[in-house]
């Protein structure tokens, strides 16, 4: 519909080097916005959840770590706002829910089940009822956990339980198994490198985007009836560089769970899956995280006294392709190349982009995006 690549352009941006210390950034967890353009971040170095206005001016900070009401305890990624104002932070710390006023008084905390700390979203649908990943059986083995959602009515009340979509699909996968010197049994696992993967993220709209990377097709799980979306793409050869990487990473990772670890398991495929996130946008969009060719640099980090500090280091360029929620494809969309996608630090719209990047130096920022199409 764009007939050809969109781009983001910053219109705000928060955060500096050096400066008032409500404009100092260490590490952003979260973020979110209100329907009247109040931006929400949360800092867990601090900690703080710092309160600005939609041009980027500080308005005041909220709570403060502890355990009293309006306090937090190794906040995560739930932030959300309601559509009467109220700002809920997911406190796994204190294993709760925290709920402000629109002026940041604390009005209550909710104990909806199991509230641990989770690195996924929580999400507030177009009925207010809030919804955060719990497991539906926590003692498993990290394989065999099946992911689900709490559904929260908008008074703290535990509504439903909605379990993710799964196909059964198995990631390749290498495992670590050690006993301990007590004779308990540790079990380690991570995905091999990228691999394909099957994934489901909740759209506030309420139904779930569900894909498996093998090929690019996706299908919207809507009440009315499924939308599924597929494309034809170019595939991304893995280069020899990244391969390196890859396994470099994964044997450091195992070997930290079992120093006699030897790879055990299928090799780096050959070419990247297509896509490597489903997320839906605040507005219906879906964007969709593409895998594009990896290029080297520098490593910033490089440390020549550390054998095991590598001299350069492969990234990857981030590049999305949107769609409409009837499966229009709106186009490609380039990014900044200093834009470091997280999922849990981007907003998504048509027509905006909220996300935690580095700025000058590598310094947390917080910038608001224009999407500006060519049809513009």
């Amino acid at each position: 519909m764009w007939g050809d690549t969109a781009r983001l352009v910053p219109e705000v941006s928060i955060g500096l080097v050096a400066g008032p210390e409500e404009y100092l950034f260490g590490y952003i967890t979260s973020i979110a916005m209100a329907t009247d353009g109040t931006i929400y971040v949360m800092d867990r170095d601090v900690p703080a959840l710092r309160v600005y206005n939609s041009d980027g001016t500080y308005r005041t900070t909220w709570g403060r770590e502890g355990g009293g009401p309006g306090e937090y305890r190794n906040p995560d990624g739930g932030l959300s706002v309601l559509s009467d104002g109220r700002v809920l932070v997911r406190d796994p710390g204190n294993a709760r829910v925290q709920v402000y006023s629109p002026q940041g008084e604390p009005l209550d905390t909710w104990r909806p089940g199991f509230v641990g700390w989770t690195s996924t979203r929580m999400i507030v649908d177009t009925l207010d009822r809030i919804h955060t990943q719990i497991y539906l059986n926590p003692d498993a083995d990290p394989a065999n956990r099946r992911r689900a959602l709490a559904q929260v009515l908008p008074d703290g009340t535990l509504s439903d339980t909605l379990v993710m979509p799964s196909a059964g699909y198995r990631p390749l996968r290498l495992e670590a198994r050690m006993e301990s010197d007590d004779g308990r049994m540790g079990y380690a696992e991570i995905q091999v490198p990228w691999s394909p993967s099957e994934m489901a993220n909740y759209s506030r709209f309420g139904y779930w985007v569900h894909g498996i990377s093998t090929d690019y097709v996706f299908t919207l799980l809507r009440s009315e009836g499924p939308v599924r979306i597929e494309k034809v793409y170019d595939p991304v050869r893995l280069t020899p560089g990244e391969r390196d990487q890859g396994e470099t990473w994964a044997t450091r990772a195992m070997l930290s769970n079992d120093p006699t670890w030897r790879w055990n398991g299928p090799s780096l495929p050959e070419f990247k899956p297509p896509y490597r996130g489903l997320y839906p946008g605040e507005d219906g969009t879906v964007w969709v995280l593409v895998s594009q060719p990896g290029f080297r640099r520098d490593n910033p980090d490089y440390d020549p006294t550390d054998p095991d500090s590598p001299s350069d280091e492969w990234l990857e360029v981030v590049g999305f392709d949107v769609f409409e929620e009837d499966g229009t494809y709106l186009g490609p969309v380039k990014v900044p190349e200093e834009f470091r996608f997280g999922w849990l630090r981007t907003v998504f719209s048509r027509n905006w982009v909220l996300a935690a990047v580095p700025g000058e130096y590598g310094v947390p920022t917080v910038v608001k995006f224009r999407v500006v199409s060519p049809e513009k």
